[in-house]
């Protein structure tokens, strides 16, 4: 199965969505997302964007990374979320919408990248009085 397809399948369950709610969403038939996913066909750039939007991730979730690894991972922080430190369960529990600050305006985003620049710079600062 190709990177894109296994995306596309992982992407659509992680979110809850149905074949044919991606395909609503996407404006494409639920043939069409099945076809995809089992890789009958491909779909052109224009679909690609269309699915980025509908599962709110970049399009590099899509084509170029392989998910199941990081669903490997999920499912090893889910077993082992005691051993997490308090930044790494509040990381891990928002990653949706930390993920989506990318698709917010670009002033909103510098709002978001000045405010962890800032803490990162507390942390910094703290490190470095040690």
């Amino acid at each position: 199965m190709s990177i894109f397809s296994k995306n596309l399948k992982f992407l659509r369950e992680q979110k809850k969505l149905s074949q044919n709610k991606l395909a609503e969403l996407s404006n494409v038939n639920q043939t069409t997302i099945a076809r995809w996913e089992s890789e009958e066909i491909s779909p052109s750039l224009d679909n690609i964007y269309d699915l980025s939007l509908a599962l709110n991730v970049p399009i590099a979730d899509l084509t170029g990374k392989d998910l199941t690894i990081l669903a490997s991972m999920e499912e090893i922080k889910k077993e082992h979320s005691n051993d997490l430190s308090v930044l790494d369960n509040v990381l891990y529990s928002k990653k949706d919408k930390i993920d989506s600050v990318k698709n917010l305006p670009i002033e909103k985003q510098k709002i978001i990248a000045n405010a962890v620049e800032s803490v990162l710079n507390m942390i910094d600062d703290e490190n470095s009085n040690q």
